[in-house]
Parts: structure tokens; sequence; C-alpha cells
């Protein structure tokens, strides 16, 4: 992160590393890639925005369905994880997921008996593999197909546990819920200002206030917390940050921890510095560079052409104040 002096214009380089000193303060590591963005306008010196990501799956075709094939922990088998090709964000595996997976595996034994959400989940192969290891796992997000999804995925899992000996022992119960981050950013305002909070209008809830109870997914509860909070490739779209964070805040319960992998892109530089910022109001912020996991571990997901081909993916670790 660097500071002009004279307009206080922060600029990101998103090929750096990213560390947190004793103080909390959020660095970059020098790096040398000439990539930088400010806070109104891309600032790209050297970074090829056409230029081809380092993996990618997606057919440019037709809508279509798919399958991503997750090998779960404990013996519990491969599960089948319903995608959606050219869809909603949420209906493909991404990448990103695939290092949270890696972490989560490399983390087994600090996550049996934890109660998890993953915000954002998409197709919900993170809370899925946390399930795995025997976390109950809430697996929360917003689009209809992705719901649609999510569902298919459970009935495979369910499948999955039901099958191994004993498998009910070990693997931890998985939930589906609606989710929407800009209501929990409703629900800390409400509680601020000494209101009842009203109901957001969102593109993906269309038909589901007049239709409650007709197959959609439960909602998830002002009083839902959770000992781990986890999420990948979260911040896409600008002005995501905030709502993010009341989702992050108002679901952590004290003393706990967040994980987020998120892939750097030459498109979400902004929101991706605004988020790290506005964190640091309420969190302790760690971030470091993270990789993918070995092919023979995890099969290749989905990867976007914005996608920095250098060094694109970051763990932050995130504890409340």
């Amino acid at each position: 992160m660097e500071v002009d002096s004279d307009d206080d214009t922060w600029r990101l380089n998103l090929n750096d590393a990213w560390t947190s000193d004793s103080e909390g303060e959020v660095r970059a590591k020098p790096s040398t890639s000439a990539a930088k963005f400010a806070r109104a306008e891309l600032d790209a010196v050297n970074v090829d925005i056409d230029a081809a990501p380092a993996t990618t799956t997606a057919p440019r075709g037709d809508v279509n369905a798919s399958k991503y094939a997750l090998t779960l922990p404990n013996e519990l088998g491969v599960l089948t994880v319903a995608q959606i090709h050219k869809c909603e964000l949420g209906t493909v595996v991404w990448n990103a997921a695939l290092i949270l997976c890696d972490w989560l595996r490399a983390n087994a034994g600090t996550l049996r008996g934890r109660t998890i959400l993953e915000v954002g989940a998409g197709c919900g192969a993170c809370g899925f593999y946390a399930a795995a290891c025997g976390a109950d796992c809430i697996i929360a997000d917003c689009g209809p197909q992705t719901m649609l999804n999510l569902e298919k995925t459970l009935a495979c899992y369910e499948n999955l546990v039901a099958k191994r000996p004993g498998g009910g022992s070990f693997a931890g119960n998985v939930k589906i819920r609606r989710h929407l981050w800009e209501e929990d950013f409703e629900i800390l305002e409400a509680r601020r200002l000494g209101e009842i909070p009203g109901r957001v209008r969102h593109w993906s809830n269309v038909g589901v206030f007049e239709n409650e109870g007709a197959g959609f997914a439960a909602p998830m509860a002002p009083t839902d917390v959770f000992d781990i909070v986890i999420g990948s490739d979260l911040l896409y779209f600008s002005s995501q940050e905030e709502s993010l964070l009341a989702a992050l805040r108002l679901r952590l319960k004290p003393g706990r921890v967040c994980y987020i992998v998120q892939t750097l892109r030459t498109n979400n530089a902004e929101v991706f510095a605004r988020f790290v910022l506005a964190a640091r109001r309420y969190f302790v912020v760690d971030i470091v560079s993270a990789s993918l996991p070995n092919a023979n571990v995890f099969l290749r997901a989905k990867e976007t052409p914005h996608a920095l081909l250098d060094d694109p993916y970051r763990l932050l670790t995130l504890r409340p104040l």
C-alpha cells in the first residue's frame, strides 16, 4: 500500500505479498510488479488486462450443467458438486475455493465440533469439506440457481455419509440457508439506531417474499452466530465491502476467527483495498500469499481472464478487535 502525501490517494500493488505488523497495520512487501490501482481510476502500467489466466475450465458455449469431483477426507469418498457454467457467479467452483479447502485439510484437527458458516458459498465446496472434517456447517448464499445446486450437492453429501460405516459419528451436519449480506448490514444499523430492520429487496429474492416456505431455503436468523466464518472469492463487484463486513461482524462469535481466500484481479483492486482498510476498524487483519494446491489433491476449477497471472491468491485471517 502506498499513500501519496499530497492528495492522500492510496495505490495498491496487487502482486505484493501482504503482512500485518505488530500494531495491526496492514502492509505490503515490495514487489517488482508495476500493476497499481488508484482510488478513482485504474493505472495498469505493465498488466495485460486481456491476458489469459493461468488456468481456465469454463466452456464458452451455452449454459450447461456439469459436476466438480471433490475428494472428501475421512474416507467419505468423492462428492459430486453440482455446477452450471455461464449462469450465476456462484454456480461454478472457483480456484480460490480449492485453496481454502486445502487450508481446511491442513487444519482439520481444529474443525471437529466447531460451528462454521460459509458465506457467499457458491457451490459450497468449502462448507461441505469442513463438514467432512467434523464441523457442523451452514452453507449460505442467495442466487436461486446457486441454491438449487447446493440442495443437489447436499443430497450427494448425505448419501456419502450414510454409506460410510460410522460416517454419522465423525462427519458434521450441513444445512443450506438463504443469506444476504445486505440484510446483515440492515440488522446492525437497526440495532445501532434502536429500530426494526426492514426487508431488503435484492435481485436474488424476487418472488421469495411472496412464496416463503414454498421450497425456498430458510433464511438465516439474526441470532445465528458461529465459531468460524469462511469464504472464498467474495469480493468481485464494487461496493461489496461494507455489507460483507456486516455479515462477518454479525455472524462471528466474540473472540473467534474468519478465513477468506480472495483472488486478485485487474477489475477488483479497489474493492479489495477498501475491504482491507474498512476491516481494520473491527478486526486484526493478516494477509498472506497463497498457492493452488497440488492437482492430485484437488482438481483445478474455474478462473476468470481477469485474474493476475503472477501470485493472484491471498489468504486473509480476521480476528475481532
